[in-house]
């Protein structure tokens, strides 16, 4: 799962079919591109989300 439709997901709704880009949601949200790639960021680093897992291959 890309890290922009988990963000959407985890944002707007699980249970989304249509997916905002990460610039969208920002303008949509009306913060910066860098603000949620910092979020995205904090998820993958604390591991609490598995929206945000990272699998070793």
């Amino acid at each position: 799962m890309s890290d922009e439709i988990a963000l959407h997901m985890k944002l707007f709704s699980r249970a989304s079919k249509e997916f905002l880009c990460l610039d969208c949601q920002a303008a949509y949200l009306n913060v910066e591109r860098v603000q949620l790639e910092e979020v995205i960021e904090r998820y993958h680093r604390s591991g609490t989300c598995v929206l945000f897992a990272k699998w070793d291959d």
